[in-house]
């Protein structure tokens, strides 16, 4: 029961934020949107996606990164959630890494 009911908590406290990770026309990584912005007051977290059946890797510099981790690897037509915002509100810039060992860099803006 405590289970379900932190689970619901989650669900009504963090705000999603879809990053689906993709290849360009020209076959380069790329993201929907750059920059992305989130929320700290509104409990924003990402959530970076696969829809194209290949694996990606986000990566922040280290001790770069607006969330607790620094690496996340999102699964073929899978998806990885962030988890809460812990750094200061600005720019992060990432990269997302496909497959191949292409790497495009965009940027995440944390706002208060």
């Amino acid at each position: 029961m405590a289970t379900h009911q932190r689970m619901m908590q989650l669900q009504q406290t963090t705000n999603l934020k879809p990053i689906n990770c993709h290849h360009d026309a020209h076959g380069d990584p790329a993201v929907t949107r750059d920059p992305e912005t989130l929320c700290i007051a509104s409990g924003d977290q990402a959530e970076w996606t696969s829809s194209e059946g290949r694996n990606f890797k986000v990566t922040f510099a280290r001790g770069k990164s607006p969330f607790s981790e620094e690496t996340f690897h999102i699964p073929k037509s899978g998806s990885v959630i962030s988890g809460p915002i812990i750094g200061k509100a600005g720019k992060y810039k990432y990269s997302v890494e496909d497959d191949h060992g292409r790497i495009k860099d965009p940027t995440i803006i944390v706002e208060n």
